[in-house]
């Protein structure tokens, strides 16, 4: 398989023209034409030349055989890239100083977190956090009243323009109030932007914890439904905590034995002191930057009384708090404009509901649904429905006695306290005291009224109750008052 020429510098020629032909030269003396036999010399000379001879030709056989055979092969790549991988085959994960087996499908890694809403949840096996992939929120489609569009706009845009840091929001009120909602906007809102939605339902803590959510170093919404649920208090703190709270609300206690006198002690501070959580304040750590992080914490509880004092009162740590105490009335009248068949009803439903402290969206569904389904008022309806009112629950709000009449004659300059609190829709008494001057001699009068007979008008809007009654000849009109704002507070006491 090709010829091979070798020119000896002393001697003649010796053309192989096959290379198989080396075989049957092996032991024998190569004669030059015309020319007798060689010396001993010369035959050992041409022995030694054709053992080179063979073995040239036999190694230059197999590299031919060789490469008719096999594929030209990419020796540049490394060994693990010429090999054939098999994804149906097992591969080596090292963690530590351990090898684990795995497929090909299990290395499934990812560059940053999928957007989407998860769960944390904790691997007993591997002794670690996990994310678990859960439904993403939803709104349904369904249209959204109140403020819930201009809190979430205002909360995503805070949070949005504070770059490197967290930002904590407190959602507070009963069930139904719209806070889980408002969550639930922020949730889809952020995941149009790229951002994940993180559920925490389980009371984690502890540095394991806070090092997890450091770890997901990219925007993401922490949300913790029912907090003071689930970061509650053991059996054992809580009941030492109602003890501590009860001996601060005694407005007097026992003098010491043997003291001359009996000492008096007083507490001012009661509920407006808080509590300490040490479940709650576990997790502090994340809100405060020690582990660094850009998250959007959300915090949703229905009473707030339950929150541990670290939290209050720290825009470092919650940088807003939002207390959600009821639906208000335009929230109330937009909705029945959308769901209400009879719209007549309307201004009948926004005065039922202004008798509850928190009138929750639950309730708001329910009642119109039983109005719609049976044709009938709200008073009709209430009476079937799980929605009651007693006195602990009702709205109470302090009202200014704009005008009072007593026998037919105007008294109301002689009212001795101004202002009435409570619901005067429910209230089993309108009671007002007027001083005793002129035609009522020395001696203060009690005037009353009774809601169930002497009121003749409410106007739900401007908070005015007008009270008759036709026997005594008397008149009460009580007016709202507005609720003065902490600016206004500051200022009284600035001048006082």
């Amino acid at each position: 398989r090709g010829t091979i020429g070798i020119r000896h510098s002393h001697h003649a020629n010796v053309i192989i023209r096959d290379c198989e032909a080396v075989s049957s030269i092996k032991g024998c003396m190569v004669m030059r034409p015309g020319r007798g036999k060689m010396s001993s010399h010369a035959l050992v000379h041409r022995i030694i030349v054709l053992g080179v001879l063979m073995m040239l030709c036999l190694s230059m056989q197999g590299s031919l055989a060789s490469g008719l055979s096999a594929q030209p092969q990419n020796n540049s790549q490394p060994p693990e890239q010429r090999l054939s991988v098999d994804p149906s085959k097992t591969y080596f994960l090292k963690r530590a100083d351990n090898f684990f087996v795995a497929s090909q499908s299990a290395l499934n890694l990812h560059n940053a977190l999928p957007v989407g809403s998860y769960a944390v949840g904790y691997n007993e096996v591997m002794g670690e956090y996990c994310l678990k992939e859960i439904l993403p929120f939803d709104l349904d489609g369904k249209k959204l009243y109140g403020d819930t569009v201009r809190h979430g706009q205002r909360i995503l845009e805070t949070y949005l323009a504070r770059p490197g840091k967290s930002t904590g929001v407190l959602l507070a009120g009963e069930k139904g109030s719209g806070k889980t909602l408002l969550a639930k906007y922020l949730s889809v809102q952020a995941a149009q932007l790229g951002i994940s939605t993180i559920v925490i339902n389980e009371p984690w803590s502890g540095e394991q914890f806070n090092t997890f959510i450091q770890a997901i170093q990219q925007p993401a919404i922490v949300l913790f439904d029912e907090f003071e649920k689930v970061y509650r208090q053991s059996s054992e703190l809580e009941a030492l905590e109602t003890g501590r709270q009860r001996q601060r609300h005694q407005l007097k206690l026992h003098a010491a034995r043997g003291g001359k006198h009996g000492v008096v002690y007083s507490d001012t501070g009661g509920e407006d002191e808080g509590i300490s959580n040490p479940s709650q304040d576990a997790i502090l750590t994340l809100l405060d930057g020690v582990y660094p992080s850009e998250m959007l914490f959300l915090f949703t509880v229905n009473d707030k009384k339950k929150i541990t004092k670290n939290m209050m009162n720290r825009p470092g740590r919650i940088y807003y708090a939002l207390d959600f105490s009821g639906l208000d009335s335009d929230f109330i009248r937009d909705y029945c404009r959308d769901e209400l068949h009879n719209k007549t009803y309307t201004s009948d439903v926004v005065a039922f509901a202004s008798l509850f402290e928190s009138f929750s969206f639950d309730m708001l569904q329910a009642l119109v649904a039983e109005m719609n389904l049976y044709s009938e008022s709200p008073e009709q309806a209430v009476q079937w429905l799980n929605i009651m009112l007693d006195r602990q629950e009702s709205k109470i709000e302090t009202y200014l006695i704009q005008q009072l009449v007593v026998s037919g004659t105007d008294v109301t300059s002689r009212i001795q306290r101004p202002t009435w609190t409570g619901n005067p829709a429910i209230s089993d008494l309108i009671e007002i005291d007027v001083i005793g001057k002129g035609w009522l001699g020395d001696k203060s009068w009690r005037v009353c009224f009774s809601p169930q007979n002497h009121l003749v008008s409410g106007n739900i809007s401007s908070g005015e109750y007008v009270f008759v009654d036709e026997v005594r000849k008397s008149k009460a009109v009580l007016i709202k008052s507005r609720r003065q704002s902490l600016m206004d507070m500051a200022k009284l006491f600035v001048h006082a």
